[in-house]
């Protein structure tokens, strides 16, 4: 077996194996690129509203309301607009299961709650779950479609080897090139399927490439972790340490305190898109505060932290003042959808995984027929009955002695020469 029989036995069974799990990520990865503007065209109704010339109600306002409404026993984030006719979006998740989240629209002026749901039962819910976990445990969830991921990563750089054709000749022909590099319509469904899979997945793999590569630092920690010692010059990845408050101090007497830096950042950043304000998960935590410049990006936010009795600003991190394998881990998300180059960025990836989905299905139909084939020339066919001719006068004489018997309707094989093209 050759190298490159190797790795198109390799490209085929990989694919097989992992094609089903590529398929979901793809088609989910795809909605999900556009999530915040379908619900501003479904969701309209309690996303926006009249603009006010009053300034939105802070955050304590919010979440006295929103806890009015689905309880008390929930811990609180406010994301807070500069646009004045959006809506304040508060986020409570349940502090005996964390990973039980309540969504909430809360009139930015009057302070009504224009609608409540529970997170896990939306549709986006199950997008977000289908494309990291298949709906599986997470832990588990997340490995199955890290591993599969990774295999893609192998599928894209096995394919274009074998889209690198064996005779280097045909690359120096004008009809060799197009063969390769265009999708030749008007010939058979199998050439045709085998110029979708071969010639949209040489184009896809250098988009797709840095999706795929995104998507494992998102899944594995130690690929997220090599990438910061890559980018930082053998570095290690510093654990996460959140800033704490100088002493313990009760919600109730922090409330003041949340306004007045609520407030404070909003008049300091009025182009910002929005600020993210998250109540202290415990008497000593300090208040933090996230601030975004852009809108659809996340890697340019500022992040601040506050003492929750004082006011006063404990620590502050940023983008620029970060080393470049901070840089690359706050770019990831936004380079994994497309964010990073703005809106030509996300239609390249929503396109790109539109694409992608297409893959494991004309691999099949391009393997499918050939195995198919195969076990039919495989399987030995049983011998057919072949009826004896009837009794004649003809053929109850016997052939004369040294000639070879031969039915009059046979004739002697055709020489391979004159022999018609199959």
């Amino acid at each position: 077996m050759t190298l490159r029989q190797f790795i198109g036995k390799l490209h085929l069974w990989l694919g097989l194996g992992s094609g089903l799990i590529v398929f979901i990520v793809a088609i989910t990865g795809c909605l999900y690129v556009f999530e915040e503007e379908l619900l501003d065209v479904f969701d309209r109704d309690v996303r926006f509203v009249e603009p006010e010339a009053a300034p939105k109600l802070p955050p304590s306002e919010a979440f006295e309301q929103v806890r009015a409404a689905i309880g008390p026993d929930y811990g609180m984030m406010l994301i807070s607009y500069t646009d004045p006719a959006r809506t304040h979006q508060v986020w409570a998740w349940d502090r005996q299961d964390p990973e039980h989240w309540i969504g909430a629209y809360v009139h930015p002026y009057t302070g009504e709650v224009l609608e409540h749901f529970d997170y896990h039962d939306t549709f986006w819910s199950t997008v977000v779950h289908l494309h990291t976990t298949l709906l599986l445990p997470h832990e588990i969830g997340r490995i199955v479609v890290g591993t599969a991921t990774l295999v893609f990563v192998v599928l894209l750089l096995s394919g274009l080897v074998l889209w690198f054709p064996a005779n280097r000749k045909v690359l120096t022909t004008r009809k060799g090139l197009r063969s390769r590099f265009t999708i030749t319509w008007g010939l058979s469904p199998k050439r045709l399927t085998y110029d979708l899979h071969s010639v949209i997945g040489f184009y896809l793999s250098w988009v797709v490439v840095f999706i795929a590569l995104t998507g494992l630092v998102i899944s594995f920690e130690w690929v997220k972790e090599g990438v910061y010692r890559l980018a930082t010059g053998g570095e290690a990845l510093p654990e996460e340490v959140r800033p704490m408050a100088a002493q313990p101090t009760a919600p109730e007497e922090a409330v003041g305190t949340l306004d007045a830096v609520y407030r404070e950042l909003t008049a300091a950043y009025p182009e910002a898109h929005g600020v993210v304000v998250y109540e202290p998960l415990h008497e000593r935590a300090a208040f933090e505060v996230q601030v975004y410049p852009d809108e659809g990006t996340f890697y340019r936010r500022i992040e601040r932290w506050y003492d929750p009795a004082t006011g006063a600003e404990i620590a502050e991190e940023r983008f620029e003042e970060g080393n470049a394998g901070d840089r690359l881990l706050r770019m990831n998300y936004d380079i994994h959808t497309g964010a990073i180059l703005g809106l030509p960025g996300r239609l390249l990836a929503f396109f790109a995984s539109l694409l992608t989905a297409t893959l494991p299905i004309t691999g099949f139909l391009v393997w499918f027929p050939r195995w198919r084939r195969k076990r039919r020339s495989r399987t030995p066919e049983a011998p057919r009955a072949t009826p004896a001719p009837p009794r004649t006068a003809a053929a109850s004489v016997p052939a004369p002695v040294g000639k070879p018997a031969r039915p009059p309707e046979s004739r002697p094989a055709v020489p391979a020469s004159h022999a018609e093209p199959s």
